[in-house]
């Protein structure tokens, strides 16, 4: 009878173990799965939100040129001014995109002042400064982009 007592104990301790670790690595899954997914969408919100900034910078770019060079009473300077402002309203949306993923106040504040350089660049009254803006514009969301990097790969992008 002790032996029976003995071999209904060991199942018990055995079951109970093992429904335990099962648990444990469950757990561990889920918890994987969760981490890639927030993973993965940082990404696609980080790249995305790097494509709308160039995007709209591309936009000022030309329609800024072109009130430069012919002033902005040209028949065909209003369909650019148009893009533009689609433009930088699909650049905002994507850094809402990005401020409810990124979970970083210093990552945030890289991509607003992305979205900030870019507006700058209507201030520029001529080529040149023009120029150094939209260049400004590239190295904020270069900045933007290492440290998305850093958070979203787990590494430093090497130079």
């Amino acid at each position: 009878m002790g032996t029976a007592w003995i071999a209904i104990v060991g199942t018990v301790v055995g079951a109970a173990t093992s429904f335990l670790f099962q648990r444990l690595a469950q757990s561990r899954t889920e918890r994987f799965t969760r981490d890639e997914q927030l993973r993965a969408r940082r990404i696609d919100a980080y790249s995305d939100f790097a494509e709308r900034v160039m995007d709209w910078r591309r936009a000022h770019m030309t329609r800024l040129r072109k009130r430069l060079v012919t002033g902005p009473d040209v028949e065909d300077y209003e369909p650019l001014r148009t893009e533009s402002h689609v433009l930088r309203a699909r650049s905002w949306a994507a850094f809402y995109k990005v401020k409810l993923l990124c979970g970083d106040p210093a990552l945030e504040r890289l991509a607003l002042a992305a979205i900030e350089a870019t507006h700058e660049m209507s201030e520029a009254d001529d080529r040149v400064s023009l120029d150094e803006l939209g260049e400004s514009v590239r190295a904020r969301l270069d900045e933007f982009l290492e440290r998305a990097s850093e958070q979203a790969v787990g590494r430093a992008i090497r130079k």
